[in-house]
């Protein structure tokens, strides 16, 4: 949806030639009237990309997303401090926005090592590993490109 707003308010005059080639290239893999999600990553930033890949399916995937929602929630309801905590860190120390909260949550468990779970999000590792462990394992299930 984001590069097809952009593409609506931008005049065609008003992009580069690298921004022409990258919506000639989105569209000759797919259709406009179609979900996708297009990644962008720095090359060979194999996390950011994992990351970028859960957020896609999170989109993309329903049976994705309700499993990964699943976790979330049974975390919430297990673990409610914790879950409270992590989600004041994304939103106060990371600055995400309250609609994302969800997404990055899960995206975050999903792919962060402990130390970043430990360090970045401030959660207490024992608390979590357990949910840790179920988003990995999902991911694993529905990713299905080599990194």
């Amino acid at each position: 949806n984001v590069l097809l707003d952009w593409m609506k308010i931008t005049p065609i005059d008003g992009i580069t030639r690298y921004e022409r080639n990258l919506i000639e290239e989105v569209f000759s893999l797919v259709r406009k009237d179609s979900k996708f999600y297009v990644i962008g990553v720095m090359h060979n930033d194999k996390a950011t990309l994992k990351h970028e890949i859960c957020h896609a399916l999170y989109y993309l995937n329903e049976d994705f997303r309700s499993e990964m929602t699943k976790i979330l929630t049974d975390l919430q309801t297990e673990q409610k401090q914790e879950y409270d905590f992590l989600q004041n860190t994304l939103f106060e120390e990371l600055e995400y926005d309250s609609n994302v909260l969800s997404d990055e949550s899960i995206a975050w468990l999903a792919t962060s090592t402990k130390k970043e779970i430990v360090c970045d999000l401030k959660c207490d590792w024992i608390s979590v590993e357990p949910y840790v462990k179920s988003f990995k394992k999902v991911l694993r299930k529905y990713n299905k490109i080599e990194i």
